[in-house]
């Protein structure tokens, strides 16, 4: 009789566990649904990397790209082809990425219940769905939410190997390194990890897993290989120095040649946004999901340590990494987030072990409040992103001035720009210089009036096609001073045959800037 009341009870701690889980996904689906279908105007960094398909074609975007960006390919033939079936709008640039998230977090509900518990498994489900960050890049015209999704590919097609070595697992498993390169650039940390745990593994205990494992990781180090001598060499060159200047990179790098730093630099990485999970932030804001995380890898640690070393198996090849200034470790959650679905389990571990939560038996009070706070973060986080459909309101301004522009241009309308896109030796401004706030303008500008667009053109040609209603538009950014100067002399060469008026000065909300609209019309003779 004990044993059948135990069995029911099991089955029905079973059927609670299950509806939350659910609750949780269909919540986080939700969320990112939500924050998917507003359709956020493109800030800077997302411009950087949406200017390239408007102007490249498939194989343009395999050369170096614009603005120090490194994009894995796979990312940008992907984005590439879907902005061409659904529009090159921010619904379809961002397409890639809310896919990706959306295989993520369901991929992550299995890989936690391979590596914990169910309740802990529960509590790692709940502290993922609640996290701003995975939410966020999966609404982005950015790569971050591949890197999450393949990291869990490799780490699910691993885990089963070392469960059960045959010759599927060890395919699936090599599939998932050999693709996943191409598809993230910190895959290859996860990858690398992982493979040098199972062979020490083999090595220490099964003999069996040496040959495969080894020939996985040459596989893998082939494909790795082979994508940066094709693609990501071209991308690094173009992208020189600046990156590894970057304050948000060069902060993250080990102070090598000033030990003294180390313990700085160590809080600054591991207590900031790189831990930012369910929310965290800089200078100490992530201390109690670190905590948590080591406390939760100590406490698995005792129990099943081949679980803990694979996922922890990333955070040296990042150290090495970060320490020959290759990539940044930590800094911020978008490039770490390889290394998030480790930092969610094992924090969920290391909650499980505070709270004295015990595998089986009725789901403890405590272990439903936490969840409870997790659905409601969930919750605050839609409503969030409903009231704050942006990310800066001068990037709203920015959208909505262009939009109203185009909107209201005839046919013949011309816009000339005063600036120039690239290396062109003109008495206008190069804006590619202008950063982020240029670049979104760009970008708005070529998708709502790409054709009637004219960049910096020499006064002499505006004076030959003096026929067509011309606009010049003045853009003023809020870090460059504006050449006053240039723009006057621009002015008096235009003025010799056009007549100048202002029409519209359009300030941007937040940031002092603005864009200047004159119109140019034929002078009476």
């Amino acid at each position: 009789m004990y044993t059948r009341i135990a069995q029911l009870a099991e089955a029905e701690n079973s059927q609670k566990l299950f509806w939350l889980a659910t609750v949780l996904i269909a919540l986080n689906i939700l969320w990112r649904s939500v924050r998917y279908a507003l359709g956020f105007p493109l800030f800077g960094d997302e411009a950087f990397v949406a200017n390239s398909f408007l102007v490249r074609d498939f194989l343009g975007l395999t050369e170096g790209l614009e603005h120090y960006q490194i994009v894995p390919l796979l990312y940008l033939w992907g984005t590439w082809l879907l902005s061409y079936v659904v529009g090159q709008s921010e619904w379809g640039l961002r397409l890639l990425s809310y896919v990706a998230g959306i295989a993520g977090v369901l991929l992550f509900a299995h890989v936690s219940l391979k590596f914990l518990p169910k309740k802990t498994a529960l509590f790692s489900l709940a502290i993922f769905c609640a996290s701003y960050y995975p939410v966020r890049h999966a609404a982005e015209v950015k790569p971050y939410s591949l890197d999450l999704l393949v990291s869990l590919c490799i780490t699910v097609t691993a885990w089963n190997f070392l469960t059960a070595r045959n010759k599927q697992n060890t395919f699936w498993w090599a599939l998932a390194c050999v693709v996943g390169v191409w598809a993230s650039y910190p895959s290859i940390f996860v990858a690398g990890g992982i493979c040098l745990v199972i062979f020490g593994y083999g090595l220490i205990r099964q003999r069996a897993y040496l040959l495969p494992t080894v020939a996985v990781g040459l596989a893998t180090s082939l494909s790795f290989a082979s994508m940066y001598y094709f693609i990501g060499s071209a991308q690094n060159a173009a992208a020189g120095d600046i990156l590894v200047q970057l304050e948000l990179w060069a902060s993250t790098f080990p102070p090598w040649s000033e030990p003294s730093r180390f313990f700085d630099w160590f809080v600054h990485v591991h207590l900031g946004k790189m831990f930012a999970y369910p929310n965290g932030g800089n200078n100490g804001g992530s201390a109690l999901t670190f905590i948590l995380f080591c406390i939760g890898a100590w406490s698995l640690w005792r129990q099943e340590r081949l679980k803990v070393l694979v996922l922890l198996s990333p955070f040296p090849l990042m150290f090495v990494a970060a320490s020959l200034h290759a990539y940044p470790y930590g800094g911020s959650a978008r490039v770490a987030q390889h290394v998030a679905p480790a930092i969610c389990l094992l924090a969920a571990a290391g909650l499980a072990y505070l709270m004295r939560i015990r595998p089986g038996g009725h789901i403890e009070k405590r272990a439903l409040v936490f969840v409870g706070i997790c659905m409601a973060l969930i919750l605050g986080g839609i409503v969030r992103d409903v009231v704050k459909p942006y990310k800066e309101l001068a990037d709203q301004d920015n959208r909505e001035v262009i939009e109203q522009m185009a909107e209201a241009a005839t046919d013949e309308e011309r816009w000339i720009v005063f600036g120039v896109w690239g290396d062109v030796s003109r008495d206008v401004p190069n804006l590619y210089h202008w950063a982020g706030s240029a670049a979104r303008l760009r970008y708005y500008l070529l998708r709502l009036a790409g054709e009637r667009i004219q960049w910096g053109p020499n006064p002499a040609e505006i004076l030959e096609g003096a026929g067509s209603p011309k606009l010049l538009l003045a853009y003023q950014h809020p870090y460059v001073p504006f050449p006053h100067k240039k723009f006057e002399a621009y002015l008096r060469q235009v003025n010799r045959g056009l007549r100048t008026e202002l029409v519209a000065t359009h300030p941007f909300r937040e940031l002092a800037e603005k864009l200047v609209v004159y119109e140019l019309t034929p002078i009476k003779k």
